[in-house]
């Protein structure tokens, strides 16, 4: 067979295949991440407070913190941190 042929042929299935593989229309602002079971755990006792374009999460552990910011650094995601001022009486 032809090289040329072939290339364009292969180049033709490449582009379909793209074209078949396109992104689920889901919304953008869903993430999908692997996280590691106490970060996911943390994670679903805080889903009450997620809303369609933020994502808050009260968390008091520093190391949950941490791992957090790996995954939006990682991610290139940006993260804004609230510093929570605790009362007590």
């Amino acid at each position: 067979m032809n090289s040329g042929l072939l290339k364009q042929k292969q180049e033709s299935n490449s582009q379909s295949g793209r074209e078949q593989g396109k992104l689920n229309p889901e919304p953008a602002t869903e993430l999908q991440v692997r996280l590691s079971p106490p970060l996911r755990e943390e994670m679903r006792k805080e889903r009450s407070q997620l809303s369609r374009h933020n994502l808050t999460m009260a968390i008091e552990d520093n190391n949950a913190i941490g791992r957090l910011l790996g995954i939006a650094k990682k991610l290139s995601i940006i993260v804004n941190l609230k510093e929570r001022q605790t009362r007590r009486w």
